[in-house]
Formats: C-alpha cells, structure tokens, sequence
C-alpha cells in the first residue's frame, strides 16, 4: 500500500466556542456567551445569541461548546424550532446532540458538542492548558448550584461564563 501525499492547501475549519449559564432546575438562561479566540461576546437571550451570530458572515462556521449537546444546545433547538425558514439536522448518542447543522437560506453553521472529542471535564482540560476553572464549578451539592446561577450577579456570570469559553478555545 502507498500512501498519497497530499499538495492541496490546508483546510482550517473557522470556529467559535460558546457556552449557557442557566439556573438548574427552572431551566432560565442567564447568560450565553461566545469567543472566536480574540474576542469575548455575551447575550441575554438565546434569541439575541442567535440574531447576532448566526448571521451571513458567520455562516460556514463551527460552534462548540462542552458538554453542549446534553444542555446548551438544547435550549439552542427549542428557540429555532420557533423560527419559520430554519431546518436543524443532528445526529444524537442518546439524547445528547453531538453535531448539528442549522440552515437558512443558503447559509448553515454547525454546532458541535467538544466533550466528544475531549473527553474530560472542563475543569481538568484547564489544567491541561495551564488555566482553573472558576469559582462556580467548586459548588458541593445541586443545591448551591441552583443558588448560584439564580443569585450570581451578571459580571460575576460574565467572568465564569468567558473563562470556560476562552478554556475551550
């Protein structure tokens, strides 16, 4: 068997990671944030999150985000379930999405859950890198997570929120 060598350009994939703080147990999002590796950006809403990204310049890009297919992107699938024009394909392992693309017209962007191809907490990946994890991550029970997203002022979310980002970047 030979092997080929290959003279075509290399193809970088164009990509963003994005994460949601959201109150377990209500279900109510917070915050959602997005980095492209220069700069950090935050929304209120997932329908904002949506206006502003998944936009014709963004289009073709990847978004991941870790462990997104089991909850981020969830609620990601609920709001474009809303909007006419929009088709959502995905291929799941279980009831986690482990990629998804959105299409409008002629513009797609891909979602992608990053726990498929890092297989380890967040926090250990920061480890890896030479980052921590925050603050909200060393919360003991179910119970002090609640409290914390439901009480967690914004620029406190917002500093969380862009470190697990920029640690997925």
């Amino acid at each position: 068997m030979a092997l080929t060598i290959i003279k075509s350009k290399r193809k970088v994939r164009d990509f963003l990671t994005y994460d949601l703080e959201w109150v377990p147990g209500s279900l109510e999002v917070r915050l959602v944030g997005v980095y492209d590796g220069e700069r950090y950006r935050c929304y209120n809403s997932i329908d904002t999150f949506l206006n502003r990204e998944l936009t014709r310049e963004n289009r073709g890009k990847w978004f991941y985000a870790h462990a997104g297919g089991l909850a981020d992107f969830q609620f990601i699938l609920e709001r474009l379930s809303l909007r006419k024009g929009w088709t959502v394909k995905c291929a799941f392992s279980g009831s986690a999405a482990i990629i998804c693309t959105v299409r409008r017209g002629k513009n797609a962007w891909h979602f992608v859950d990053s726990y498929w191809l890092l297989r380890d907490k967040l926090e250990n990946i920061a480890k890896w890198i030479g980052l921590e994890k925050g603050e909200a991550d060393k919360r003991q029970t179910e119970e002090e997570a609640r409290e914390f997203y439901a009480t967690a002022p914004l620029p406190v979310l917002i500093e969380y929120n862009e470190q697990d980002c920029v640690i997925l970047w």
